[in-house]
């Protein structure tokens, strides 16, 4: 019998990226799918535990990105002559939609609240967000009544596409128990306490803040940071700060990498800075802390408490002073940050691991290409 062919695309995330690569593209190709992923990738062509990865031009210019390399994709993807197509970035929705008047089958996977993140560009005028964030609205409901299915993260964005497809799932970025368990813990100093942050580097994801915490700790207190910047000015900004100095920076990693080092850890931190967007999130990082077994803090935005009740330890956003106060608590209380990495544990088992969202992606993918 032959397999299933599946394209996942995306213009804008890394070949690696965790929800991509790993949630995904391999465990498909694990359970007998045939997986191409089109992607930003340092090499032109590898395979990766099963995944063809065919690497896709990187720039800068996302006017260029959303014309003529859109174009590229499209032409790319066809080639593949797959029976399913999976993109990732809203910038693709009308290479999705001509891939559906070729006659394909279409799955738009997405990632964040869009019109909702529109109120967090600051380079946009400030009169003119909600008349853009309406319109993009309108674009991303229109489109997604032409596709096969909707995959979305969060279940603020789920409710909204559902209206426009009710062919729309949540598939959430929880970690694989699996490979947490398998990955191993680091040597370390005992003398000096780790933090830290996997993700997105950015000053509304509190970068800045957890590099001007370790500072006042003058080398007590070592921070981890791992992932993308985003911006090579807020990168050189970070560099200068005093706190850089305690700071381990490991660039794009592995899930598995990242895994062993936050084991290894003594706290998690997320201090993200509020925002529409945040208010809703489902952050990666936190469950990931949760499955590690470590103790982590948290900015109280949205509905964090919710999600994380008695798992973590909850601050006030951009609050240094607060967030000093409760990751001094937490390092010098060891019996209360074990409780709290026991509760985030159990809790992942029972309601937020990988294995209970692709079980359902299984059968969405069967309904569609049958």
């Amino acid at each position: 019998m032959q397999k299933k062919k599946i394209c996942h695309l995306s213009t804008v995330h890394n070949a690696i990226n965790g929800r991509l690569l790993d949630r995904e593209c391999i465990k498909l190709s694990k359970v007998g799918y045939e997986v191409i992923l089109i992607a930003l990738h340092k090499k032109k062509l590898e395979f990766v535990n099963g995944v063809k990865i065919i690497s896709f031009p990187k720039t800068n210019s996302r006017i260029l990105r959303i014309t003529i390399l859109n174009l590229y994709m499209l032409v790319k993807a066809l080639k593949q002559n797959c029976h399913l197509y999976h993109f990732h970035d809203p910038e693709l929705l009308l290479v999705g939609y001509l891939l559906k008047l070729f006659g394909k089958k279409v799955i738009y996977d997405v990632h964040e609240d869009l019109p909702k993140q529109i109120y967090n560009k600051n380079y946009l005028p400030k009169i003119l967000i909600p008349i853009i964030s309406t319109i993009i609205k309108f674009l991303e409901n229109f489109f997604c009544k032409k596709f096969d299915g909707v995959i979305t993260v969060v279940p603020t964005i789920n409710n909204r596409l559902l209206k426009s497809n009710s062919n729309t799932i949540m598939f959430r970025n929880f970690p694989d128990i699996n490979l947490v368990d398998s990955a191993k813990v680091l040597k370390k100093n005992k003398n000096i306490s780790t933090i830290i942050y996997p993700g997105s580097l950015s000053k509304k994801r509190g970068v800045e803040d957890a590099i001007n915490l370790v500072n006042l700790y003058k080398g007590g207190i070592k921070l981890i940071l791992a992932g993308s910047w985003e911006s090579e000015a807020f990168h050189r900004k970070c560099k200068q700060l005093d706190g850089w100095k305690y700071v381990k920076f490991l660039g794009r990693v592995s899930q598995k990498k990242i895994y062993s080092y936050i084991k290894s850890s003594d706290l998690g931190i997320h201090l993200i800075h509020d925002m529409p967007s945040s208010r809703i999130g489902y952050p990666m990082k936190a469950f990931e802390f949760m499955a590690c077994k470590i103790p982590f803090i948290i900015s109280e935005v949205g509905n964090k408490k919710k999600l994380f009740k008695n798992s973590c330890s909850y601050v006030k956003p951009g609050d240094l002073k607060d967030i000093q106060k409760k990751v001094n608590y937490i390092l010098k209380n060891k019996k209360y940050g074990k409780k709290l990495a026991q509760n985030g544990r159990k809790r992942v088992i029972q309601l937020y691991n990988l294995e209970i969202e692709f079980n359902n992606l299984l059968k969405f993918y069967k309904k569609i290409l049958n």
